[in-house]
């Protein structure tokens, strides 16, 4: 995050585009009392918030400070092919979102289609989008600034910010925004990495809780069909098969049902396995031949 926000700030200063926006800033002083601040929030909001959502809501009140003056946030990210507001500093942006999203078109998607810059100075005057100017008008937007939020060279979604006042956002305001969002864009990016770090812990977990039972499911059929490992597993890959239930449901109902336990998680419209009175070995689901006997 901190390279973005290096190569931000340069650019702004010198007049290049930034490897955020690929847009040329204008160059010129940076107004450094509200970035500042919104910079050093950012800073701390992986720290200070507690899940993600809370997270990207901080972001979305941070960037909408960080213009000085009255401005709404919503940020935009993309999963699984569709758009989504997933954080707002006020309600209207969310709306003014929505209606790009019903529409399939505005300068939230273009940006985030594109990941580049997009500037409506004045939506009283725009021809872009189709109907959609004229419904943001309806609720009280007069120009607006969405911008890319970038992660491991991918556009993922957009910082979208909508004023009252026409031609709100100027080039020191622009350069401001653009900052802000590398900032946004490294905190983000930082928040998937942990949440995709989260998921396949939870896999791996998953996966090994299943091994585990299998395990013990083939040590059952060994030591009552007196037979190999290999063929202990094929028997258990037919029932699975045989009977239309996963493996591993199989193994849990068999290891539940010899230790005369209820199945931890039961196979899914599968008839109960019943154990016959006292030690008996298991016997195989009709048409499913056993494993030969050592």
């Amino acid at each position: 995050m901190t390279e973005q926000v290096q190569d931000s700030v340069q650019a702004s200063e010198q007049g290049r585009p930034t490897e955020q926006t690929g847009q040329v800033q204008p160059a010129g002083p940076v107004r450094a009392t509200d970035l500042v601040q919104a910079l050093a929030e950012l800073s701390g909001a992986m720290l200070a918030t507690e899940g993600v959502e809370d997270l990207l809501a901080r972001i979305a009140t941070v960037a909408a400070a960080s213009m000085g003056t009255q401005a709404w946030c919503g940020i935009t990210l993309r999963a699984d092919g569709r758009a989504f507001t997933v954080a707002v500093s006020d309600p209207r942006a969310a709306m003014v979102d929505e209606i790009q999203y019903a529409n399939g078109d505005g300068p939230c998607l273009e940006s985030l289609r594109t990941g580049t810059t997009v500037l409506v100075s004045d939506l009283t005057t725009e021809t872009r989008w189709g109907d959609y100017p004229a419904h943001a008008l309806v609720q009280g937007v007069r120009a607006s600034l969405s911008l890319p939020i970038v992660v491991e060279g991918e556009s993922v979604g957009a910082v979208n910010l909508y004023s009252p006042t026409v031609e709100l956002f100027d080039e020191t305001r622009r350069r401001d925004a653009a900052v802000v969002t590398a900032g946004a864009s490294g905190t983000i990016g930082m928040a998937l990495r942990l949440a995709r770090q989260v998921t396949l812990s939870a896999q791996l977990e998953a996966a090994l809780s299943s091994r585990t039972v299998i395990d013990q499911a083939i040590g059952i059929v060994i030591r009552d069909r007196r037979c190999s490992p290999d063929e202990a597993f094929a028997y258990l890959r037919s029932a699975s098969q045989h009977r239309n239930v996963k493996l591993r449901d199989v193994a849990t109902e068999l290891v539940a049902t010899m230790s005369h336990k209820p199945p931890a998680r039961p196979a899914a419209g599968a008839p109960p396995v019943r154990p016959a009175p006292g030690p008996a070995p298991v016997t195989p689901p009709a048409g499913v031949p056993a494993p030969p006997a050592s």
